[in-house]
């Protein structure tokens, strides 16, 4: 990839993709977005989920368990193609 403005409108909408999904609780479609041996680190709690359909399967079925609804939104990202990203954003889970 060139690392142009295409590249980082393109990782930028693969975040936004992955957290819509999130948001509309659709655990298929948040899936889909990791490979089967992926890891999800939450560096502020210490936690560590690896495999796609087990762990970060069922950290997801929790969190949509756990909350009436999720939103992630207001996005600032900094890309650095070809795939690397970092992005900042707010986030409201709403209890039942």
């Amino acid at each position: 990839m060139s690392g142009g403005s295409d590249d980082r409108a393109r990782l930028a909408a693969l975040v936004e993709h992955y957290f819509a999904a999130v948001d509309r609780m659709d655990l298929a479609g948040t899936l889909a977005c990791f490979d089967a041996d992926a890891t999800v680190t939450i560096a502020t709690f210490d936690l560590v989920y690896r495999g796609r359909d087990d762990a970060i399967r069922g950290m997801y079925e929790r969190l949509f368990a756990r909350y009436a609804s999720v939103w992630h939104g207001d996005f600032d990202h900094v890309a650095d193609p070809p795939g690397r990203i970092a992005s900042q954003f707010t986030v409201r889970n709403v209890s039942p």
